[in-house]
């Protein structure tokens, strides 16, 4: 039981660490856009076919790959389509976060994705749902949406949930089911 918690909260910190090194890599000024038609159109900077890759000595540490990438400074928003951020740990993992879209303020530091959001750990770890927001000020993510979390040893669904990075708690707010395999 200890271990099945374990991996349940592993996946939570990857979580956040995915989010972290999403914010990271739109703050640096490099990604960008939001309400994609409307936004195109005003948009300071737009970029088709973003691959952004951070490396450290001769490792991948990140990267974000984009459809499509836009900037719009007078609301100090970027805007993503179709995106995918691949993050390697230190510790030799390495999680996979796509969704249809992503939205980064760049005042707030806060971070939005929306659409078939999916996240993957190379241990075979996947959290799914529709939306999933990261408030910086507070350190948490957060969606209202239904979540799936899957590992090789349990399922888990609910409807809501947040997840505070400091003291790594977890809350799934309703309808929660588990499924956990094996003996305990």
């Amino acid at each position: 039981m200890i271990r099945k918690k374990k991996n349940l909260v592993l996946i939570i910190l990857f979580l956040g660490v995915a989010t972290m090194a999403l914010v990271l890599t739109m703050s640096r000024g490099r990604v960008i856009d939001k309400k994609i038609p409307a936004v195109a159109a005003k948009a300071d900077v737009a970029v088709n076919n973003l691959h952004f890759r951070e490396i450290d000595g001769d490792k991948t540490r990140w990267e974000v790959v984009a459809e499509k990438a836009f900037y719009q400074k007078s609301e100090e928003m970027a805007y993503l389509e179709k995106v995918m951020v691949k993050l390697e740990l230190a510790n030799k993992r390495s999680f996979t976060i796509k969704g249809d879209k992503g939205y980064f303020n760049t005042k707030t530091k806060n971070v939005e994705l929306r659409g078939n959001v999916q996240i993957s750990s190379s241990e075979g770890e996947d959290l799914m749902t529709r939306k999933l927001t990261y408030l910086h000020q507070d350190k948490s993510i957060k969606t209202d949406e239904p979540v799936f979390l899957k590992t090789t040893q349990m399922e888990v669904k609910g409807v809501g949930m947040e997840f505070f990075l400091k003291s790594k708690d977890l809350i799934l707010k309703s309808a929660v089911k588990a499924k956990i395999k094996g003996q305990l």
